[in-house]
């Protein structure tokens, strides 16, 4: 990076932390009863949108998806479950291969 005047470093961005949901500011938005009395062409549409990141939603949205369809909540935890199982096994799988790897070089004089 070029060096800025003055002799200080431009520092890189700094990254987010994705497993938070991101926040939306509403306090410049127009309540639904001004809407109303605005015209079809002249309304807006506003969209909340949230992010996250792992298997698991965050608790406050947890509840909306069971809300919305009875037995996702089971079906997201048990997702969850064999996602860790899955990532488990192949570790684990890693670690003997690259232990045998090891040994095998170590015995081969390698």
């Amino acid at each position: 990076m070029a060096r800025k005047p003055g002799g200080t470093k431009p520092q890189p961005p700094r990254r987010q932390d994705s497993s938070k949901p991101s926040a939306v500011s509403t306090a410049n938005l127009p309540s639904p009863e001004t809407l109303e009395h605005l015209p079809e062409n002249v309304r807006t549409s506003v969209v909340e949108a949230a992010v996250f990141s792992g298997p698991l939603p965050p608790p406050s949205m947890y509840g909306e998806y069971e809300d919305t369809f009875k037995g996702s909540a089971d079906r997201i935890l048990k997702m969850a479950e064999k996602e860790q199982d899955h990532r488990i096994a192949w570790e684990t799988r890693r670690l003997t291969r690259a232990s045998a790897r090891r040994i095998w070089g170590r015995n081969s004089g390698l």
